[in-house]
């Protein structure tokens, strides 16, 4: 408040800043009013008045409080047994807020610059752990400020290695074949937990990067390439992806031909991969079979072919090829064994090799031979009863309005075996 003779004139202003373009006003030629308040709205306020006698100023500190808000909230994860697991919990905040964890079923606190046990916050707020069978369930990163709360909650799953699908592979080599005198890269990428080591083979005999002539080298991201390739180089190159759930391979045929023109270029351009299909789902089990289905990506062509694989998380086999180039988007898997798991992928197959594989499909059972017996034994009798008599009973029509009735009917004593009913009726006065 300000006052003088004559009346002084107010004008407000930043010290650090510019004014909120289009939020500040000033109500009475004198008041300072601030819309929509944000948090970059904080800082010092100066006020001048003046008048023809002289000039005074005054200041003050606007501070905005922002209640807690996370960046990186936590997020369900699977991880290994004895593996480290982390757990990010990033927040930000006016004031700053105060980040602590704590586990369902307990009653310790844990803050970030502390260790727990074998638990770790890092000032960050991440969650670290090296994981015990008994650290499975949900942990929850709380934010507290003056200006509010904020909580998220994440489940860890600790997957033991019967539980862990061998390595599973996206990329492998293609067969080629090349002139000599050029260069050629065999791609092999692999995912699993935890990721899995590649190793390369020639015939059958592991290889090594050349460290004399540099000419064979091994990338980072698993690609085997050869420069200058000889025909001493022609074989059958195979990666292997392992890991302790697994392993897992592919293989492709190299041919360095030396009756081939030389390439413009100095290596081989690999084509591009389809898209890789939607997750498989399990529509039908039988004791020894079960029925998969997919549905094609976006921008998969009409006429792809499919590759499907499984794996059985009870028999701990590798991945296991079960059908190839299918042009249909359903497969009946045979074959398998009574009350046993198995997991599926899908491929799309094309000129230019197989895609990346689908989403893992969830995990299915075929029927034990008792089950299947008590599903055969239930369909019979559903059969004989829906079929002997009237299971439903219409017991009273009740108008309600000029276009509308109410039914009421009773069940009798097959409602287990009911899936639903059908409403049929006949319009008297048309005659239809």
């Amino acid at each position: 408040d300000v006052d003088g003779d004559p009346f002084p004139r107010v004008t407000w202003r930043r010290s650090d800043a510019k004014m909120p373009a289009g939020r500040a006003h000033i109500l009475d030629s004198r008041i300072l009013r601030i819309e929509m308040t944000q948090l970059v709205d904080q800082g010092e306020y100066i006020c001048d008045a003046e008048n023809d006698v002289g000039f005074i100023t005054t200041s003050a500190v606007l501070t905005v409080h922002a209640p807690p808000e996370f960046l990186q909230p936590p997020e369900d994860t699977k991880v290994a047994l004895h593996v480290e697991a982390h757990l990010d919990c990033q927040v930000t905040g006016n004031p700053t807020p105060s980040v602590f964890w704590s586990r369902e079923g307990s009653q310790v606190l844990m803050f970030p610059g502390r260790q727990y046990g074998h638990y770790s916050i890092s000032e960050d707020g991440t969650l670290r752990m090296e994981v015990r069978r008994e650290d499975a369930g949900y942990y929850m990163c709380s934010a507290v400020s003056v200006a509010g709360s904020a909580a998220a909650t994440a489940l860890l799953q600790v997957l033991l290695k019967e539980d862990i699908p061998p390595p599973l592979m996206e990329v492998g080599p293609m067969n080629q074949t090349v002139p000599v005198n050029t260069s050629t890269s065999l791609p092999c990428q692999a995912r699993g937990l935890p990721p899995p080591d590649i190793k390369w083979y020639k015939d059958g005999s592991p290889l090594t990067p050349d460290s004399d002539s540099h000419r064979i080298s091994l990338w980072q991201n698993g690609t085997l390439h050869i420069d200058g390739l000889q025909v001493s180089d022609s074989g059958q190159y195979t990666c292997t992806a392992t890991s302790a759930s697994g392993e897992s391979g592919w293989s492709a045929f190299l041919v360095v031909d030396p009756l081939l023109p030389p390439l413009n270029s100095t290596g081989i351009r690999l084509p591009l991969r389809s898209p890789p299909p939607d997750r498989p789902r399990v529509v039908n089990s039988t004791q020894t079979s079960l029925t998969v289905s997919w549905s094609p990506s976006q921008g998969s062509r009409t006429s792809a072919r499919y590759s499907v694989d499984y794996y059985s998380p009870d028999l701990q086999t590798g991945w296991v090829n079960v059908a190839r180039d299918l042009n249909s988007m359903t497969v009946e898997v045979t074959d398998l064994k009574p009350d046993t798991s198995y997991v599926f992928v899908v491929r799309t197959e094309s000129e230019e090799g197989l895609s990346l594989p689908s989403e893992l499909s969830g995990v299915a059972h075929t029927l034990s031979f008792t089950s299947e017996l008590q599903e055969t034994q239930r369909l019979e009798l559903a059969r004989m009863r829906l079929t002997t008599r009237s299971q439903v009973t219409l017991t009273h029509v009740q108008a309600i309005s000029s276009v509308a009735v109410t039914l009421f009917w009773q069940v009798h004593d097959s409602r287990e075996l009911m899936e639903g009913l059908h409403i049929r009726y006949r319009d008297l006065t048309s005659g239809t």
